[in-house]
């Protein structure tokens, strides 16, 4: 779709693409967040480690380590493209 779209070939879009991709990862990592107008915002979350209680092994908790998770929230713009075709 991005190769016809742009006019450009399969493995220009597909540079381009894995730019983008890669410049969202970078933005995230490296202060936090990444804003894209109008689309949303990836931020890194923090998680607290915590135990749960196995489901597949009754009696035996797991430990789920600390560390950092992906969040996104969706920009006003990516919002109402949503809403209009779900009601269209």
């Amino acid at each position: 779709m991005v190769a016809s779209d742009m006019e450009v070939s399969e493995q220009h879009a597909d540079r381009l693409v894995r730019s983008v991709v890669g410049s969202i990862i970078r933005g995230t990592v490296q202060d936090g967040s990444c804003t894209i107008s109008n689309f949303g915002t990836f931020e890194r979350r923090r998680r607290k480690g915590r135990k749960i209680s196995s489901p597949f092994s009754s009696g035996v908790d797991a430990e789920i380590a600390e560390g950092y998770r992906v969040g996104f929230r969706a920009g006003k713009g990516f919002k109402e493209a949503v809403d209009e075709r779900s009601t269209g």
